[in-house]
């Protein structure tokens, strides 16, 4: 399998649009895709917006800040021009039926058709994220749907 898509709601520097739009929706091809980009385009927000989904198990110390909720207006980031919520979701597919590779996720998985009207499994996992009285909570889901189910309970507040 391997990651397809990307999408980033109110994270770092990619806001939302009207009507829930992400703010960054990127479509990734199976093996080798490159990120590349002036200084400060957004790079590494991309790359550590896939971490915080997958809870690497690096020995990077990673947690959400306030700073990583994107500023919707002013020059000046306060708590008041920030985001409130933030949303990242990553779409895998291409799951080798050979090895069987879907059995690992099945209850997580989705089913779509291809181009081809063929039958093709999915999975979602999406990270949701609040910020409230200074604290910050998020949780992870995974399922076809918006709703999902938890990956792992509801993190704490920082």
């Amino acid at each position: 399998m391997f990651l397809s898509e990307l999408k980033i709601w109110n994270f770092r520097k990619y806001g939302s649009g009207d009507g829930g739009v992400p703010g960054l929706h990127l479509k990734l091809n199976k093996g080798l895709n490159l990120l590349v980009g002036e200084n400060d385009s957004g790079e590494t927000a991309i790359v550590d917006a896939i971490k915080f989904v997958l809870q690497t198990q690096s020995h990077d110390y990673q947690r959400l800040e306030e700073e990583d909720f994107f500023l919707l207006s002013g020059i000046k980031p306060t708590d008041a021009n920030r985001a409130k919520s933030l949303k990242i979701e990553c779409i895998f597919r291409g799951f080798d039926a050979g090895n069987n590779e879907a059995a690992n996720f099945l209850e997580w998985l989705g089913i779509e058709k291809d181009c081809d009207c063929n039958d093709r499994y999915f999975l979602k996992v999406t990270l949701n994220a609040e910020r409230k009285d200074r604290k910050i909570t998020y949780d992870i889901k995974a399922g076809p749907d918006d709703e999902g189910t938890h990956l792992m309970e509801p993190q704490g507040t920082f």
